[in-house]
């Protein structure tokens, strides 16, 4: 096996680089292991890179495992080349400032252990699909995507802890005008356009340093995961936070969560799309769910200790309607 070390330099406010090539390195060697280390040079060169390599060796048996080495950014990156090849793996070295993947792991410590990640396994985990991009994580629309776009400029000022950078993004979001006019049709039920507060669809559970958005998800269940909420008072709103980080907020009223296979989202102006962080303005956005896609190593002592799928099913057959929103 091959093993290809991709590095951000600007993830963590780019305060890990050296140190992160000294722990890889070290452990390389340790580890006996065929490896590269490479550092990307500008946003999209991690994704041309991995495309380079798995080229190079298109008719090769040997797998390929490609250390995403920075946030959910880069491994959005990464992703969106490897899902092309079946012999490629990916890894991530969480060293971003949310890395929100790895919560949904057990040990989430283990994947900074360098020799832990080389001696890792790999996993068929499922993938969203949307307009022609890949998501491991979670895509989210409306109020949740301002918060991301004010959380990045948050990020980049080093008088801003990073854990509160998410809190900062919410504030400073709120004391705009919020709330996104938009139709949403999970599968082939009935569309239904309102002024929404928010909507996430995901494979993950957490987004912005911790939000626990999508408490039910599995990672190889062949679903999308669906929350949606209507636009509520910010005085509302601020009371629920807390049972929205915590993953305590399926029974409140204005939340519809479901499971599916296909999102279908349009909207009359642009409206703000993150996936994985990353954020493009769309007016339709197709959604869809591509099961086991992709090779995810997972290093060793880490499991992906999800509900188990019977009770994930009875969790959401509770009063979770999406039609009653």
């Amino acid at each position: 096996m091959k093993h290809y070390f991709i590095i951000n330099p600007a993830a963590g406010k780019g305060q890990t680089t050296n140190d992160l090539i000294a722990k890889i390195v070290s452990a390389a060697n340790a580890e006996d292991i065929n490896f590269r280390i490479y550092i990307t040079k500008k946003q999209g060169d991690a994704t041309r890179y991995v495309t380079s390599k798995c080229e190079a060796h298109l008719n090769e048996a040997d797998p390929l495992r490609f250390y995403a080495c920075g946030g959910d950014g880069t491994l959005n990156e990464v992703i969106n080349a490897a899902v092309n090849y079946p012999n490629a793996e990916v890894a991530v070295i969480p060293v971003g400032t949310g890395n929100d993947y790895v919560k949904n792991f057990s040990n989430t410590k283990f994947f900074m252990n360098m020799r832990r990640q080389i001696r890792g396994k790999a996993v068929k985990i499922d993938l969203i699909k949307f307009n022609g991009r890949y998501c491991a994580n979670v895509l989210n629309v409306g109020f949740d995507c301002s918060v991301v776009i004010k959380m990045s400029e948050f990020r980049r000022n080093p008088l801003v802890p990073s854990k509160l950078a998410y809190v900062c993004g919410i504030l400073s979001a709120l004391a705009k005008e919020y709330g996104s006019t938009f139709r949403v049709q999970l599968d082939d039920e009935e569309p239904l356009e309102k002024e929404f507060l928010l909507a996430a669809f995901g494979k993950g559970s957490f987004y912005g340093g911790g939000f626990k958005s999508l408490p039910l998800t599995i990672a190889d269940d062949g679903y999308i995961d669906t929350c949606v909420a209507t636009k509520i008072s910010r005085l509302d709103f601020i009371k629920c936070v807390g049972k929205y980080k915590k993953g305590e907020h399926l029974d409140l009223s204005f939340i519809s969560y479901k499971k599916c296979r296909k999102v279908h989202l349009e909207s009359d102006e642009p409206i703000g799309v993150c996936a994985d962080g990353e954020v493009t303005m769309e007016t339709c956005v197709d959604v869809e769910v591509v099961p086991r896609a992709l090779s995810f190593s997972v290093p060793e002592g880490c499991e992906l200790p999800a509900l188990s799928h019977e009770d994930a099913s009875a969790e959401t057959a509770k009063d979770y309607d999406y039609q009653e929103v």
